[in-house]
């Protein structure tokens, strides 16, 4: 018996993609046995899954025949509607902190962006960096050649940035230390003297003792920079004069004091020569490269002891921090800086003297949670986007909970209900946006009732972002 066809998922099928259903059978096997407006409808349907599916137009170019598979869903319209909601609200420099945020959370959630959306939310794509998928990225690139074709047709193509160029090799140097070192070796004197500089101090992200002749060659360089980075570095390369003498003087900074009269303990000092005693960045400096078992070798106290006899003191917290983490053992790194009395949260951590590349971001998250203390003081604004940043992406969500329920967070979060009904000019997104931008989509609804004192629309930004963030928890994929 002929079937009948279900002609509202045909008309349905008009917006395939929008949640990647198949286009149904239509009943009657060919042309021939569908008549008059069955016929039409089902051509419409087909012309329309096309179109849809087509590249968005200006899209081709000699290098892009199509963009590449992505086997995760799209977005689900009201997912697509909160993002396109949030993102009109958004102003440049917000958008720039905000946008590797927003997709490390849709990849987060398994899902990529809708690809009719890819036009409307191409300036979030431009400063998303590697968050995006191979789609958006293929989309980009496929703009991005369009305009390489207009500037080969031009007698003076525009020049890659220092900026630019800074990137890229900070980048190959992760991925091939040697051959990045190679390159630079061959295009360093034709270099300006800023851009060379910060070249030869990028060396620092893998160094090795096989990068000892170029920065010894650099030690003859014109650029004052340039020689002060190159003497750095080779300060850091274990067996060499500089780094023995190094060792030695940031061993003597390190100093066990008796304290107290009734109650004698320990404690560890941070003395540095009289010379560092006022320069913070050079006295951290003495300390570059080294873990925490060379410092403390021959110090008396055990590594796990350390902790408890710092006494507070944040400087030396840091410093012996930044060693535990180079030793690979983050988490007593996050329990010296824990020891730190008048906390402020995250400030401390942000500052501590470390290069970011050397921790993956499972350990970053590792530091960050092991850090924290519920009575610390928080710090607001962009330090939270620095957070966020230094993490790729949300809190843990039971680390978020953690924080959201934090007596000092709680606090704050009055003082701004009570400064909203006070001050009709203070700017809250300032304020919130950022710590909203730390939370994961599990946590947004938990989020968005600790703020509900504050008037919504006077947070317009934070609470477009918790919406978006609570369709991706209705929406979230299992792991």
């Amino acid at each position: 018996m002929k079937g009948q066809t279900d002609w509202t998922a045909v008309k349905g099928a008009l917006s395939l993609g929008l949640s990647r259903q198949p286009l149904p059978v239509i009943d009657g096997i060919d042309a021939a046995g569908l008549v008059g407006a069955d016929r039409d409808l089902a051509l419409l349907a087909l012309l329309g899954q096309k179109l849809r599916l087509s590249p968005p137009p200006g899209l081709s170019s000699p290098s892009a025949r199509g963009l590449p598979d992505d086997p995760r869903p799209m977005l689900p319209l009201t997912a697509r509607d909160a993002l396109r909601r949030l993102d009109r609200r958004l102003d440049p420099d917000i958008r720039r902190r905000l946008s590797p945020l927003l997709m490390a959370a849709v990849a987060g959630a398994g899902y990529r962006l809708h690809i009719f959306d890819l036009p409307a939310l191409e300036p979030m794509l431009r400063v998303a960096g590697d968050k995006s998928g191979p789609v958006e990225r293929a989309w980009l690139a496929a703009g991005r050649d369009r305009i390489a074709a207009d500037e080969a047709d031009s007698d003076d193509p525009a020049p890659a940035s220092a900026a630019e160029r800074l990137s890229a090799f900070r980048q190959a140097r992760r991925l091939d230390p040697a051959g990045a070192r190679a390159e630079l070796t061959v295009h360093l004197a034709s270099t300006p003297a800023k851009l060379r500089a910060d070249l030869v101090a990028s060396l620092s992200i893998g160094l090795a003792a096989d990068d000892g002749p170029l920065l010894e060659t650099c030690l003859g360089d014109r650029a004052q920079g340039v020689r002060d980075a190159a003497k750095s570095l080779l300060g850091r390369l274990p067996g060499s004069a500089a780094y023995e003498e190094r060792l030695e003087s940031a061993r003597a900074s390190l100093v066990l004091e008796t304290k107290g009269l009734l109650r004698r303990q320990i404690r560890l000092m941070f003395k540095p020569p009289h010379k560092l005693a006022e320069d913070r960045a050079a006295a951290f400096a003495l300390f570059d490269g080294f873990g925490l078992g060379a410092l403390i070798a021959g110090l008396g106290p055990a590594v796990g002891d350390l902790p408890d006899a710092i006494g507070g003191e944040a400087t030396i917290a840091g410093l012996l921090a930044r060693a535990a983490i180079m030793d690979g053992d983050h988490a007593l790194a996050g329990r010296l800086l824990r020891q730190i009395a008048d906390p402020v949260w995250p400030t401390d951590l942000l500052s501590l003297p470390l290069d970011a590349t050397m921790l993956d971001l499972d350990k970053r998250r590792v530091l960050v949670a092991g850090a924290f203390q519920p009575g610390a003081q928080l710090s607001w604004g962009y330090s939270l986007f620095q957070l966020a940043e230094f993490l790729g992406g949300a809190l843990e969500s039971a680390f978020a909970l953690q924080l959201l329920a934090a007596p000092a967070l709680g606090e704050r979060l009055s003082q701004l209900a009570d400064q909203a009904t006070d001050d009709s000019k203070l700017d809250l997104d300032l304020q919130l946006l950022p710590l909203a931008a730390l939370m994961p989509p599990q946590a947004a609804t938990t989020a968005a009732a600790a703020m509900s004192d504050i008037p919504s629309p006077r947070r317009p930004k934070t609470t477009a972002l918790l919406a978006f963030l609570e369709q991706l928890a209705l929406i979230s994929l299992p792991s």
